[in-house]
Formats: C-alpha cells, structure tokens, sequence
C-alpha cells in the first residue's frame, strides 16, 4: 500500500511539473506576441505617414490604394498578435461580405493561373456571431494552404450553403492532396 501511494504520489508530482511547464511556455507566447505586436506599431505608424505623403504626390491610385490596403493587413495581423491569449468578442457580421472581400485580396496576391471562386445559393443576407478579423485569418490560411498544393495553376471554391440552422462553408482546390 505504502509503495502505491508513494508510486502515485510521484505520478502527481510528474503531471502537476508537466502541467505547470506548458502553462509556463503559454504565458511566455502570449506575451511574446503582444510584445511583437507592440513593435509592429511603430514602423506602421511610419508607414501609415509615408502612404498619406504618396497620396499626396503622386497620382496612381491603384498602386497606392494597393499599399494601403498591405498596410492596413499589416495592421490587423499586429493586431491579431496582440489579441493572442484573450477571449475573442464575438459579434454578428454578414458573412458573405467577409468571404468576398477576404477571397479579392487574396485573389490579388495568387498567381495569375490560380482563380479564387465563391459559390453560393443563399437567399438573402446572413449574419453569423463571430470574430471578424480571426475568421478573416482562417480563411487566409485556408486559402494559403490550397496555393501551396496549388503550385501555380488551379482553382480554389468556396461553396457556401444552408442546412437546418447551420451553415456550411466547404471549401476545395484542384491541387495536390
């Protein structure tokens, strides 16, 4: 008897050591990644300034409108890093108008051979409680992963649909895998 309490005391003592190590290495990540994001803020803040003097000088709007847009992504990753290791604030947002915008950016930055499509019978507009910027990030990954299998030619589909009370984003690319 004395011999398995002893064995499950040292089983204890293990988990609990175990346990406390990865909540250590949690907390230094999510401190990491504020950090990271804190000095992310600086040179953006320049870059916010230098845009604005690009504006004003010169006249190709694609172009600039184009680098805004890179900096304002620039701005949601840091402040996406900062959010790491809060609970996210879920809020109602329509939901296609975020898979349009996400898939014309990302469609910007693919290859030329690659074409990002969304499909969707939906009647109507749908609101879905979520958080906007961390939904945007799976979406980008998502995409991101299909271009990697893609390997420059291809076609990544978003089909968008209802069923009961549930909605159902299937997503799928002509890649490898």
């Amino acid at each position: 008897i004395v011999l398995g309490v002893f064995f499950l005391f040292i089983i204890l003592l293990l988990y609990f050591l175990n346990y406390s190590n990865r909540y250590i290495q949690d907390k230094v990540w999510v401190g990491m990644s504020k950090e990271t994001a804190h000095q992310l803020g600086t040179p953006l803040t320049s870059l916010v300034a230098w845009l604005e003097h690009l504006k004003d000088k010169y006249e190709d709007e694609q172009i600039i409108g184009e680098m805004g847009k890179d900096v304002d992504r620039l701005q949601l990753i840091a402040d996406r890093f900062s959010k790491i290791g809060s609970q996210p604030k879920l809020d109602y947002q329509p939901l296609v108008p975020i898979l349009e915008s996400t898939i014309a950016y990302m469609q910007l930055r693919a290859p030329k051979k690659v074409s990002i499509a969304l499909l969707t019978s939906m009647k109507g507009q749908i609101q879905l409680e979520l958080n906007k910027p961390l939904f945007e990030w799976v979406l980008e990954n998502l995409i991101r992963n299909a271009l990697d299998s893609l390997e420059g030619t291809g076609e990544i589909i978003f089909r968008l649909s209802e069923k009961d009370t549930q909605v159902i984003i299937d997503a799928s690319d002509t890649g490898k895998g």
